[in-house]
């Protein structure tokens, strides 16, 4: 499945011990974890806590979509730069 839209998406031939494919896996992993019910139940439950700084004790949930966001840029842009060095 990953090989299939890599492939159509950005021209990228994906076997299973490549970058990309580990990019990917990564990538599912943090989706995996953002969408579990109930993994970040306090922040579900008082919907507030999401404007707190960062820094406040208990919002790990903070750093890690910060470090979530930034993993996904970085990979997406590679991705991105892969495709269009294909093209050319």
């Amino acid at each position: 499945m990953v090989t299939i839209v890599m492939q159509t998406v950005y021209g990228i031939d994906v076997e299973m011990d490549d970058e990309h494919f580990h990019m990917v896996e990564h990538v599912t992993a943090i989706l995996e974890e953002v969408v579990t019910p109930g993994h970040y139940l306090l922040v579900e439950a008082i919907p507030m806590l999401r404007y707190l700084p960062s820094w406040v004790p208990g919002s790990g949930f903070k750093c890690f979509a910060e470090a979530a966001k930034s993993d996904f840029i970085r990979i997406i842009d590679k991705l991105y730069e892969c495709g269009i060095q294909k093209m050319v």
